[in-house]
């Protein structure tokens, strides 16, 4: 149990940081259009 708790921190450890880069590439994209 503590081996798969582990495992889905490290996917979350790289997920977080990837949907925060597309959220603030959107949010630029939506900038410079305006």
């Amino acid at each position: 149990m503590i081996a798969f708790k582990s495992c889905i921190a490290q996917k979350w450890r790289i997920l977080i940081p990837i949907l925060a880069l597309r959220n603030f590439i959107k949010l630029n994209i939506i900038m410079l259009r305006e």
